[in-house]
């Protein structure tokens, strides 16, 4: 059954309910005096209730938005375990401004931890924990005894400490923000980690070996006098990286223990050698005395008067023009050129030897006259008769034979040449796309109702002519042309834009649902088209006209977040922290709530049904869209647009969240 009560309800005195069942028991206000047994409920949802007796709960309570104790809860009877299923801190105490404590937590009478609040500054420590052999310890006499896994403090200032047992000090992780050590001490640290940064006023002894992971800098010099240095780099960057301000010192100096430089790396700037090196360089591909010797040969070939180095090729052309007299510099092509005109001058020879020999057996004619003939002959120069060279009629074929297909006509006059043409050579033809348009909004297709300014901008396509010869053969898929003309005329929203293909209208509003916008591009005739063996096919495309359009959708947003007062207006509403375009029924979004939120509010337009489901995700989802008020509001659109109903949603828990919250949220 459900008990619900819309007004206040009142239970006065009742000697006892021993079993109230109700599936759901919903009171705006309740108030219940001395009752001593609630036993079984189901689905309780009760708002603002006061219990002025004892209220005992045989179950669990779950608190969604927090419990909170007006004066000192006490329980002697049984053990307090905090649970925690979500991802915030299982257990938070919080402490107003008070030399009180924030916590202790006591054990047999006798206090083992305190945590004092920093504010007002009382002197005190943050944490203080009791001494013990086996726990931590940091009293007034400078002893720390302290056996743990991890330390995590802000700033740890620890001085004067003249004794450390270091039998029973282990440490996993010392993590610090800051962390002094005033006096030399040893850390015979376990395999830990010191985090953040340390300082170290006295001296610092590692048994192990350092590892730094970003960089070592010394403020002074580092001098190392008891072992070798070895840099192993299991990186990508250089094992070594040296770096010098500008000095003529040098950038570092390699020397041997009597104190003899060996190799010394010089800065810029200082009319220095880059590298001085006191020896010899030795290369896995070469001494320095080869380095040496080759300087010696650039030596020695070098011509006095320092234009020219000696140069075995240049010598060998120098030695070719001195033994030359002529004009011509003795040369393997021009020789064998030379070899050829004098062959071929002896064919001419040996031909007028002969002539001159034959010459009285020899009988010449001074001219040939050719006859004179017309018509078609035959060799011997006899005329031909009844032979056609042309076609003097239409042939259908009646088969397909080389490229001439079957039922294709050769026309009456094709002469031979052209015959052959058609049988041995295929003609190809193109193809055409024809030409489009469209018409562009730079706003989108969907926009807050109430944007003003578009620019609209039409985009001519002017289709193709696809085929075209290239050196000699055909290819398919090559675009010959275009299909239509350039645009000569664009009207765009009803204005001639002349041919500008672009319009701004600044006055533009876009209203609730759809805004058309047309437009129309004239074009002119198009390029004539030709086949394969450049013949015209088909005709040019003749002048003509697109008519594109674009629909631009005004739509409303909903609008949701936190706020410390309740919404009660449209400035308020748009005022939300966040706001989607254009819900539906089944939008979904997600409200993140701080810290500290008195309010959480959602709205959309009332054209939509009421929530559908708003859940609590670090209450384990629980469904708390009940927790919500509805109200009604009339809500601008941008730039003032008229407004339209929307539905207002609001949640105000009894006191504003102690922690961060999320509800996820159904229409």
């Amino acid at each position: 059954m459900s008990l619900t009560y819309l007004d206040p309800l009142m239970i006065k005195q009742p000697t006892g309910i021993n079993n109230l069942s109700a599936v759901n028991l919903i009171a705006n206000n309740a108030t219940i005096n001395s009752l001593s047994a609630i036993n079984s409920y189901t689905n309780k949802i009760i708002n603002d209730t006061s219990v002025f007796g004892n209220l005992t709960v045989t179950g669990s309570i779950t608190a969604l938005s927090g419990i909170n104790f007006v004066q000192t809860l006490t329980t002697t009877t049984s053990s307090l375990s905090i649970v925690n299923v979500g991802n915030q801190i299982g257990l938070y105490v919080s402490q107003s401004p008070s030399v009180a404590p924030v916590a202790s937590f006591v054990g047999n009478n006798t206090e083992l931890l305190r945590v004092n609040n920093i504010s007002p500054d009382t002197g005190k420590p943050v944490v203080i924990i009791a001494k013990s052999p086996t726990g931590l310890s940091l009293s007034a006499d400078g002893t720390s005894n302290f056996k743990t896994t991890n330390i995590d403090i802000a700033n740890i200032d620890i001085a004067n400490i003249d004794t450390l047992n270091t039998s029973i000090y282990s440490v996993a992780s010392l993590t610090s923000t800051n962390l002094y050590i005033n006096k030399g001490i040893y850390l015979p640290t376990a395999g830990g980690s010191v985090y953040n940064n340390a300082a170290f006023f006295g001296n610092l002894t590692v048994f192990g070996s350092i590892s730094a992971l970003s960089g070592i800098t010394t403020t002074n010099t580092f001098t190392n006098q008891t072992s070798s240095l070895s840099v192993v780099n299991t990186g990508t960057g250089p094992a070594l990286y040296v770096s010098q301000l500008q000095h003529p010192n040098g950038i570092a100096i390699f020397s041997e223990s009597n104190g003899n430089t060996i190799l010394k790396i010089n800065n810029s700037g200082y009319n220095l050698p880059a590298i001085t090196v006191n020896g010899t360089i030795s290369a896995t591909s070469g001494t320095s005395n080869q380095w040496q010797t080759a300087y010696n040969v650039a030596t020695e070939y070098q011509i006095a008067s320092g234009t020219f180095v000696k140069n075995a090729a240049f010598n060998s052309y120098k030695t070719d023009v001195s033994n030359t007299t002529a004009t011509f510099v003795n040369n393997a092509a021009f020789n064998s050129y030379k070899t050829d005109v004098s062959n071929v001058s002896g064919n001419w020879q040996t031909a007028y030897t002969w002539v001159s020999t034959n010459l009285a057996n020899a009988t010449f004619t001074s001219s040939v006259s050719a006859p004179s003939l017309s018509g078609t002959h035959y060799g011997d120069g006899s005329k031909l008769s009844g032979i056609s060279t042309t076609l003097p009629s239409d042939i259908a074929s009646d088969t397909a034979v080389g490229a001439i297909t079957a039922g294709q006509v050769i026309a009456a006059g094709t002469t031979f040449q052209q015959f052959v043409q058609t049988l041995l050579s295929q003609v190809y033809y193109p193809t055409f796309s024809v030409p489009t348009a469209s018409l562009g909004s730079s706003i989108g297709s969907v926009v807050e109702s109430g944007t003003t300014g578009i620019t609209l901008t039409v985009t001519l396509n002017r289709g193709s002519i696809v085929g075209k010869t290239v050196n000699g053969i055909w290819q398919s898929g090559t675009t010959q042309d275009y299909r239509s003309g350039a645009a000569t005329l664009y009207i765009i929203n009803g204005t001639n834009n002349g041919t500008n293909n672009a319009l701004t209208s600044s006055a533009a509003i876009i209203n609730d649902g759809t805004n058309s916008f047309t437009s129309s591009v004239t074009y002119g005739t198009g390029p004539q088209p030709v086949d394969s063996k450049g013949n015209n096919y088909s005709t040019p495309l003749a002048s003509g006209s697109l008519t594109p359009s674009v629909n631009v959708t005004g739509a409303r947003k909903y609008f949701y977040g936190t706020s410390a007062s309740a919404v009660t207006n449209s400035a308020q509403v748009r005022a939300l922290g966040s706001s989607t375009l254009n819900p539906s029924n089944g939008t979904t979004f997600t409200i993140n709530i701080p810290s500290g939120a008195a309010y959480v509010i959602f709205a959309y337009p009332s054209t939509l049904r009421d929530v559908n489901s708003v859940k609590y995700v670090e209450g384990l989802n629980a469904e708390v869209k009940d927790v919500f008020t509805q109200t009604t509001v009339s809500v601008l659109g941008l730039n003032s647009y008229p407004g339209v109903n929307y539905k207002v949603y609001t949640y105000q828990p009894a006191s504003p969240f102690s922690t961060t919250a999320t509800y996820n949220v159904t229409i």
